[in-house]
This record gives structure tokens, sequence and C-alpha cells, in this order.
């Protein structure tokens, strides 16, 4: 039988049960009885299918591009409207990596991800608020938590724009519930096609990590001058928030995964990671986890996003 093979791309490769007959159009006799057929090219899917031949024929290969996947450690931002940007973020790779208590823990993560370099700042917080019309639930009256000597203590009239202390734009968000960090990442979602989302405890940990197996990632001691937690000699400490970025970033190039913030992430039940300004520095072990109530608002609390690939 007569069989003619095309296909809507140059320096494609036909391979016939294992018979390679050079690139499309290709015209061939083969006996009557099922063969298999692939057309490929580098960077496009494979076009593979089992094809029984019994009259002469002709035969389509439509070759589809593959998706272009970001390479690990890449930087990037989607566009929001108005000339904005989404928070800026980082591709973590998949493969196998060590989380838990003394990275005893082995996990895969089959599909990269990426995760936003720092905490989402106030300033980006306040664009989606500007946008929509957001209202917290600190805002609704329910107030925002503090701790006073160790103690928790509800301040009724305090929010993410007034959480106890003077912030900048470039200060990460605080007194933002569980719903609150959702209704931001939905809308991230609609504004850009992405699907943003909030980070799985392996994921955020994974990327926290960065591939280290000590309590930091940069070591087992909290040392001077690498995060802002309570007691580290920061000029933050005890006292506010620091400005995303004020420390060095780790080797996956993502920031404040110690210190500063507590960031919520997705679990059974509610959970944040990281450590805060106002916690010892032993908290924010990256392998630590504060259980939460969902609705819970706290001047020590954020959150960063990942969006899928």
């Amino acid at each position: 039988m007569n069989v003619k093979i095309r296909s809507n791309r140059y320096e494609d490769n036909v391979t016939i049960n294992g018979v390679t007959y050079g690139s499309t159009p290709v015209e061939i006799m083969l006996p009557a009885g099922q063969h298999q057929l692939s057309v490929d090219k580098p960077g496009f899917e494979s076009y593979s299918r089992q094809m029984y031949m019994n009259k002469d024929s002709v035969i389509w290969a439509n070759l589809k591009e593959q998706e272009n996947q970001p390479q690990p450690g890449k930087q990037f931002a989607d566009k929001l409207t108005n000339n904005r940007q989404a928070p800026q973020m980082v591709v973590v790779g998949a493969g196998q990596y060590r989380v838990g208590f003394d990275a005893k823990q082995s996990v895969v993560v089959d599909q990269p991800f990426s995760i936003a370099a720092t905490p989402v700042t106030v300033k980006q917080f306040g664009e989606f608020v500007k946008a929509t019309g957001y209202v917290t639930g600190a805002e609704e009256g329910q107030g925002c938590t503090t701790l006073e000597n160790g103690e928790p203590k509800q301040l009724l009239n305090h929010h993410w724009r007034k959480p106890g202390f003077s912030q900048t734009d470039n200060s990460p968000v605080v007194c933002i519930t569980h719903e609150d960090a959702m209704a931001y990442s939905k809308w991230l979602s609609t504004q850009t096609g992405f699907n943003y989302t909030l980070p799985s405890e392996v994921q955020w940990e994974v990327a926290a990590r960065a591939g280290r197996e000590s309590d930091y990632w940069w070591g087992n001691d909290i040392g001077v001058g690498n995060a802002n937690t309570g007691w580290s000699g920061s000029e933050w400490s005890n006292k506010s928030t620091s400005p995303v970025g004020s420390f060095p970033a780790n080797p996956f190039g993502i920031y404040d995964t110690a210190g500063n913030v507590w960031e919520w992430a997705e679990s059974q039940a509610p959970v944040a990671r990281g450590g805060a300004w106002s916690f010892s520095p032993s908290s924010a072990r990256v392998s630590e986890r504060l259980e939460l109530k969902s609705d819970l608002s706290a001047n020590y609390l954020g959150f960063r996003v990942v969006r899928q690939i």
C-alpha cells in the first residue's frame, strides 16, 4: 500500500516500525497490516500513532510546540492591568528534596512551580484593595492580634493599614487572614489568567530550604544579619517587620524565608511557616510550623503566593 506522510513543520523526522525515513513529505510503500508511525522534531510534541494499512493513505501529522517550561532559578513577573506587575516569582524545579525536622523526610516534587521571591507587600496588597474594594476581616471589626509579653492581645482598631508599628510600601502586609490571602490570590489569577494560590507546606519548605538540610538555609545558628526575628540583633527585632529583601536571599533567590512574618501555607489544618519579627529565632527554623485558626489576623502574620507553571 502507498502511504504519504505530511506535517506542518520542516526538518522533522519520520520513523515507521523503528526505521527512519527522513523529513516530511515522505511517500513509501508498506505491506497491508498494522504499522507504528512517529514524527518528531526537537521543541515539539511527538506525533505517534498506530496505523492500519488496507488501502492507499495520506497521513497529516500536526506537530504542536512544547510548552516553554522555565528553568529552575528563573525569575519573572506577570503583567496586571494599568501597567502594573504581579509579584516577582522564582521557579523551583521538580525533583527529590529533604524536608521536616533535621531534613529526615524525602519528598518528590513532580512538577516545577514558581513562588514569590518575597512576602506580598503593603503596596501590592493595596493595589488589590484599590481595584476591588476588598475589606479584610480585621477591618470588618475583628481587629488584629499582637503579642505582649508572649501573650496574644486583640487590637480592635488595628488592621493591615495600621498594624501597630510604622510600615512602608515595601513592608510585608500583615493582619491578613487565610481568607484575605486567598482573595488576593484569586484576584491575581483573574488578572493574569494563571493559577495563583498559597503554597503547600512542601512547596514552602522546599523553596525555603533551597536544597540545604540545616535549621536555616545558611546554617544551624541564627547568627547576625541573616533575618528579622525576635532577639536576633537586627534593628527591627521585637519592634516591627522589616522591608522585604532587607536580608540576603537564599540560594534559590528567595527572600525572607526565615523571620519577618509568619506566612500562610495550605495544609489539612490552617498553618503558617517561617517565624516572625516578634518570635524567637528557634521559631524561624525551616521545619517549624505554627497551627492557627483560619480567621486569625495578626501583626506578625502575612503570606506569599505560588503560581502553577
